[in-house]
């Protein structure tokens, strides 16, 4: 996933679930920047060991692309869990996100 991704996901579900936390930050553009470097950083930091992993176990071109991809979108799952996916606020739990996607057929934000 591109860091656009991960800002377009944490502005859309903080505006979906976190609302008045988003009105309170002085400057929101920046906050999610300084917000995806985080993401990024830690998504790689996780990476790095379990990529090299894969690299040395496997000698299939495929099998290891396929293992390295599932592991990223496994450690961006828990990372996004972390550091986007948040309580929400009160009143806000009913609400549904809209799709935030950079593939084909997705409707994008």
């Amino acid at each position: 996933m591109s860091t656009t991704y991960y800002t377009k996901l944490a502005r859309t579900y903080w505006e979906t679930y976190l609302p008045e936390a988003l009105s309170n930050l002085a400057n929101p553009q920046n906050y999610f920047e300084e917000l995806t470097e985080e993401i990024f950083q830690e998504v790689c930091n996780r990476m790095a060991p379990i990529q090299s992993r894969i690299t040395k176990e496997e000698t299939d071109f495929m099998t290891r692309l396929g293992r390295i991809n599932m592991a990223q979108l496994q450690v961006e799952a828990e990372v996004f869990s972390e550091m986007i996916y948040l309580p929400p606020e009160p009143g806000t739990e009913d609400r549904t996100m809209p799709m935030v996607g950079e593939y084909p057929g997705v409707e994008t934000i």
